[in-house]
């Protein structure tokens, strides 16, 4: 999946951190994935496109989940295929404006996307809670934000 880049008019893609077990990984994305807007908006800096954040996020841990080569149940691997190639359906330039945060609410393609992932959660038997946020670095007009830190640059 490649998610367009509305800022700078490229794409972007994602790595996985090495040190980050990609199964605990896949769960925290695909629960933030399967919260409601206002908690999905949460969990990360308000500078950030939260839609882009919560796809690429997806991605990134769905291929490092992959490169395991986990064995999973019919259930789980059809559950993930789903969302994941609902993800890939939506992405492109046509459906641009799906990935401005503010769709996250009244979009019915992100209700959509959030009982696809709950029906991953189920399908792994992860519980459907609030995942913890990314601890992922963004940086911004001379902002850092760290898990909701905020340091000057």
């Amino acid at each position: 999946m490649v998610i367009p880049d509305r800022h700078a008019g490229t794409s972007s893609r994602r790595e996985l951190e090495p040190s980050v077990d990609p199964s605990v990984e896949l769960r925290r994305c695909v629960q933030a994935l399967a919260q409601p807007a206002t908690i999905q908006v949460s969990l990360f800096p308000d500078f950030v496109c939260v839609c882009d954040e919560l796809a690429l996020e997806f991605d990134a841990a769905l291929r490092a989940f992959r490169a395991t080569n986990a064995v999973m149940s019919p259930s789980e691997e059809t559950s993930l295929v789903a969302l994941d190639a609902y993800l890939d359906e939506l992405s492109g330039p046509e459906n641009q404006e799906l990935w401005d945060t503010a769709r996250l609410e009244s979009d019915v393609r992100w209700e959509r996307i959030r009982v696809l992932a709950r029906a991953i959660l189920t399908a792994f038997s992860w519980p459907d809670e609030v995942p913890a946020k990314n601890g992922a670095i963004y940086v911004a007009a001379g902002r850092v934000n760290r898990n909701g830190r905020v340091e000057s640059e």
